[in-house]
């Protein structure tokens, strides 16, 4: 197991935090697994550029560890947890307010 291997395995575990700053509660799954895919992206990109083994087949193996450990903790702790939904909930620019309750004096 190389150094690469191993940050980016780790990067992989705190990368549910930073899909769920990005991600805002109001959007569709299918852009927030698109937010999860391109922040796997980036980190994949940026882990084999700091070990300073930024190619082809570094790259592709920093983003299949990456994205297998962004998925697999957000499955099995994040997700569970409630964490990872607080903090996107707490990062989302677009609040939605509450529907307005009928009220009783109108029956």
């Amino acid at each position: 197991m190389t150094n690469l291997q191993i940050a980016s395995a780790f990067v992989g575990i705190v990368m549910p935090l930073v899909v769920s700053v990005v991600n805002q509660a109001h959007w569709k799954p299918q852009a927030k697994a698109l937010v999860a895919l391109l922040v796997s992206v980036l980190a994949s990109f940026v882990t084999s550029w700091i070990a300073g083994d930024l190619n082809g087949k570094s790259f592709a193996t920093s983003f299949l560890i990456v994205l297998g450990a962004t998925l697999t903790t957000y499955r099995v702790f994040w997700k569970p947890s409630g964490i990872s939904d607080s903090v996107e909930t707490a990062t989302t620019i677009k609040k939605s307010t509450p529907a307005a309750q009928p009220s009783a004096a109108a029956s």
